[in-house]
């Protein structure tokens, strides 16, 4: 059975605001993204004091601690260990921190900057697909992924409309991971639970009413974002059909 909760800054940056007509619409989870004049991870101590008294007096559950990291970056120019990805992994250990500190298991990440064409055959692989841009994604998230096993968080990827992984389709490779059907619609998956059920996407989510989105949160405890293995196989990204309202686009 979903909850519902929501991503607090969707109503208000003021918490306090937020929480309260939260609470008035029977929402008991609560995602923090943007709080104050603060993003997730930034806020400071006295900050982190104010907001845990306001969670406890309004009675809810921080579901998970959401901020955009890796946001925009093209995976062609960031290195493992570069300046850039050195800041964006400090801002996950923060907010692993303030995970901790708000007793939740979840931190939502984002997947960086969407290259048009990510896979393709007969040719298209040389000449159309940005080649290499998926395992390159995948080795810039698996030092994260390996940051959140290490501090027992599950690290959850959300599908977004200018992201590397933009569709329910890619995200169900990945063992966590938020699925933002009003994003994702964009790339072909209907929002619909039928389309969760097809794709084999969790049941036992956390459903986030937001503003203008609902995101089914994963809530898998592994964390296996690299490529899945099948004996010593490595998995292989769909092959391309023609496009129809039944065959939901990469």
């Amino acid at each position: 059975m979903a909850k519902l909760g929501v991503i607090t800054d969707g109503i208000s940056r003021d918490l306090e605001h937020a929480l309260q007509v939260a609470t008035e619409h029977d929402l008991e989870y609560a995602e923090l993204q943007f709080v104050w004049d603060k993003e997730a991870g930034d806020l400071d101590d006295d900050q982190m004091a104010k907001a845990l008294a306001l969670i406890d007096k309004y009675g809810v559950k921080v579901s998970s601690i959401t901020r955009h990291n890796f946001v925009g970056l093209l995976v062609g120019e960031v290195e493992v260990g570069d300046a850039v990805h050195q800041k964006h992994m400090a801002a996950l250990q923060r907010c692993i921190d303030m995970a901790k500190a708000f007793h939740t298991k979840i931190v939502r990440t984002m997947s960086f900057r969407k290259e048009m064409i990510i896979f393709g055959y007969n040719g298209a692989e040389d000449w159309n697909a940005s080649r290499g841009a998926w395992d390159k994604l995948i080795e810039l998230l698996t030092p994260a992924v390996k940051l959140a096993e290490a501090n027992d968080i599950t690290l959850s990827v959300e599908t977004g409309n200018n992201a590397m992984i933009t569709s329910a389709v890619l995200a169900r490779k990945s063992s966590s991971m938020t699925w933002a059907p009003t994003t994702s619609s964009s790339c072909g998956t209907p929002p619909t639970r039928s389309t969760a059920a097809r794709l084999s996407i969790p049941t036992d989510s956390t459903l986030c009413a937001a503003a203008t989105s609902r995101t089914f949160t994963s809530r898998t405890a592994g964390l296996t974002f690299p490529a899945r293995r099948s004996g010593n196989a490595r998995w292989a990204p769909p092959r391309w059909r023609p496009i129809s309202r039944a065959s939901p686009r990469v």
